[in-house]
C-alpha cells in the first residue's frame, strides 16, 4: 500500500505560550483610553459649540429689539417685542432655550441682552471637577441706530 503524502494544517496548532491573547489584551486597553479620550473631546467641543450658538441666538434677539421703531424713537420696547426676540432667542437655542433666563438692558445708545443657559454634558459627574459648572452668561451689546 503506498502512503499518500500529509499536507501541512492551514491553521497552525495552538500555541501554549503565556503570552497567548497578551496582543487582544492591550488593544482593548488602547481602544478603551482612545474612547475616553474621545468623549472628552467631544464634551469640550459640545461646549464651545453650545456657547457660540448662544451668543448669535442672544445677539438676534437684541437686534430685533434693536430694530424696534418704538426703541429708535427713544422709547421702551413694547412687551410685544422683547416677548418675540426671547421666543426666536429660546428657538434658536433649542432645548437648552426651555431654561434660559434673558434679562434685557436699554439705554439711549444700545440695547443689551444678558443670556444665562446651560451646556449639555456627557460626562458622568464622578469624571467632573467640583467646580465644572455647565451654566453660562453671555452679554451681547447692539447699537440703536436712528436715521439722521
Amino acid at each position: 500500500m503506498l502512503a499518500s503524502p500529509t499536507l501541512p494544517s492551514p491553521f497552525p496548532s495552538p500555541s501554549l505560550s503565556p503570552e497567548h491573547g497578551a496582543g487582544l489584551v492591550a488593544s482593548l486597553a488602547g481602544l478603551l483610553v482612545v474612547l475616553v479620550l474621545l468623549l472628552f473631546a467631544v464634551e469640550s467641543l459640545v461646549g464651545l459649540y453650545a456657547r457660540s450658538v448662544a451668543t448669535a441666538a442672544a445677539a438676534d434677539g437684541a437686534r430685533i429689539v434693536a430694530s424696534d421703531p418704538d426703541v429708535r424713537s427713544g422709547a421702551a420696547p413694547t412687551p410685544a417685542t422683547t416677548r418675540r426676540a426671547e421666543d426666536r432667542v429660546r428657538d434658536l437655542l433649542g432645548e437648552a432655550g426651555r431654561s434660559a433666563q434673558m434679562s434685557w438692558s436699554i439705554d439711549g445708545e444700545r440695547v443689551a441682552l444678558r443670556l444665562r443657559t446651560s451646556a449639555p454634558r456627557f460626562l458622568p459627574r464622578a469624571w467632573r471637577s467640583e467646580s465644572d459648572e455647565s451654566t453660562f452668561e453671555r452679554t451681547v451689546h447692539v447699537r440703536i441706530e436712528r436715521l439722521r
